[in-house]
Formats: structure tokens, C-alpha cells, sequence
């Protein structure tokens, strides 16, 4: 705390007075240095945030940065302590330097067009290094997903875990191949089996309930009790063992229906996935709409 003391109104200088030979008043008035010290780091935070060089990014990279400034901005307006704007900061400067790094998916691989659907999509997962094109400048856009795509995909959004002490029964995962950790994890995780006891197939492509069941079963098997499949003429092709993961992917938006030059929707679940539907589809389920 800090303040001033006065006595019979007058203020007294450096908190000492010689006691006059009279009766005397005195009143302590205190500032909360506290707050003062909060209102001090948050303008001087967000003076910093004013005074960020940008000079040099590409139009993504400035999109990425003007939203990131601005949920900054709001972060260190409601901060209620100073450690925590030293925090929201911190976390900004890791932000800057990751957005300076980003590269436009578009411009790296030379089969994804910029103004493509699914650019977006594929710009966030090759960022986060979740998902590599099939050679050095090539996505595969069309190519089917295949089985070991598919596991090391979720095995780098969980983080690449440590699967030391566990072990997988599948002959066909060779020793030090690229899916091979992604494999043991997924299959110790019960997200996905293998096509026989000993097979775990894995350039065997995906279908559209079987991503849906492995998203489903890796984020916990949650129930939805409303039917979304009866709306699309085709759902009775959704096998039974994928119709609970089919219904949550659709409830939560996951997956939308494949428009037909006929003007129906289908769910085409049966149909394999492509590249880029996963990378769509996958960006949905790391950021999901409500169910409904």
C-alpha cells in the first residue's frame, strides 16, 4: 500500500510532522498499489502489442496476426493480475513466432489450389504438422486416405505419445516404418484394429464410417440419442458396428452429405475418403459445433 497522512487537512510531507501544541486530527489515505501496479503492466502490454513489427508477412500470415492481437488485447483488458499478463504475453511472443513460420499450404504443395474448399483445411494440419503431403511438393488432394495415414494423424494430435513397453500382433507394420509408432499406439488405444488378428492392412484406404468411427471411439464413444442418418436416403448402408459413430460425426457436423448432380445428399459412407475430406473433416473435429 502506499498513500499520504495528513492532520487538520494539511498534507504531511514525507509521513512526518512535529506534533504542534494543539489538538490534532489525523487521516491515512491509502492507494491499492496493487491495482496500480495492474493498470501499469496492462498499458504497458498493451503499448508493446501496439508497437509489434508486422512488416514482412504474407496476407495469411497478417490475418493469423490480427486475430491473434486482437483476442491478446482482450486477454490483458481483463487480466486481474500482473503474473498473468506476463503469462498471456509469453504465450503471444510463442504465437508470433510460429505465425512468422507459417506457410501457405497453397504456395508449399503444388496440387492444392488457394482458393480451394479445402485449402484452409489443409493450410492449419500441415502448420501443426499433423498432416505431410505424399512426396515433398505434393498433397495428394484426391489421392484415398489410407489406414497408416490415418492412425499417425492421430497420433501426432495426441502428440506422438510414448509407446515404450507396448507392442502391436501385426506382420504387415514393418520395424521402423513411419506408421509403425502410430499403430502400437492406436491399437493399444482400441481406436482402430486390424482387418484379421494379424493384419493390420495399412495402405488399405479409409471409408467415410470408418474415419467416423475411429474419431468417434478416440474422443470417447459419446452417445447421441437423436437420429441424424434417417434423413439421408442411403443411411441403411452404414453398417451397424459405424451407425452410433456416424450419427455423433453428423450431430456434431463432422461430416455433411455428398451432393449428387440429381440434387440429393447422400451419405456415402461407404465411399473412401480423400485426402482432403480428412483434413476437413479432422479440422471439424478439433474445433466442433454444437450438437444440432
Amino acid at each position: 500500500m502506499e498513500g499520504s497522512l495528513k492532520y487538520n487537512g494539511k498534507v504531511v510531507e514525507n509521513n512526518t510532522f512535529v506534533m504542534p501544541n494543539e489538538d490534532v486530527v489525523i487521516q491515512a489515505q491509502f492507494e491499492n498499489l496493487d491495482e496500480k501496479l495492474l493498470a501499469e503492466a496492462k498499458e504497458a502490454a498493451l503499448k508493446k502489442l501496439d508497437e509489434v513489427d508486422l512488416s514482412g508477412l504474407t496476407e495469411e500470415q497478417q490475418a493469423l496476426a490480427d486475430d491473434l492481437l486482437t483476442q491478446t488485447r482482450t486477454e490483458i483488458s481483463n487480466a486481474t493480475s500482473v503474473d498473468y499478463i506476463d503469462i498471456v504475453l509469453s504465450q503471444f511472443d510463442d504465437a508470433m513466432d510460429w505465425i512468422r513460420a507459417w506457410v501457405c499450404a497453397g504456395d508449399h504443395f503444388l496440387d492444392v489450389k488457394k482458393d480451394s474448399w479445402y485449402h484452409e483445411s489443409v493450410d492449419i494440419l500441415f502448420n501443426i504438422d499433423v498432416m505431410a503431403g505424399v512426396s515433398g511438393n505434393v498433397f495428394g488432394v484426391y489421392d484415398s486416405l489410407t489406414r497408416a495415414q490415418m492412425v499417425s494423424i492421430l497420433y501426432r494430435l495426441e502428440g506422438r505419445p510414448s509407446v515404450e513397453g507396448l507392442t502391436h500382433p501385426f506382420t504387415d507394420v514393418p520395424a521402423g516404418s513411419y506408421y509403425e509408432k502410430a499403430v502400437i499406439w492406436a491399437y493399444n488405444q482400441g481406436i482402430i484394429y486390424g482387418t484379421s488378428d494379424t493384419v493390420f492392412d495399412p495402405y488399405g484406404t479409409i471409408s467415410r464410417m470408418q474415419l467416423a468411427t475411429i474419431l468417434y471411439r478416440n474422443e470417447g464413444s459419446i452417445s447421441v440419442e437423436e437420429d441424424y442418418l434417417s434423413a439421408y436416403p442411403d443411411h441403411a448402408e452404414v453398417s451397424k458396428y459405424a451407425r452410433d459413430a456416424m450419427n455423433w460425426a453428423v450431430a456434431y457436423k463432422l461430416i455433411y452429405g455428398v451432393a449428387k448432380d440429381d440434387s440429393t445428399t447422400l451419405l456415402a459412407p461407404r465411399q473412401d475418403t480423400s485426402r482432403v475430406q480428412a483434413a476437413a473433416i479432422i479440422c471439424r473435429y478439433l474445433t466442433p459445433a454444437e450438437n444440432g
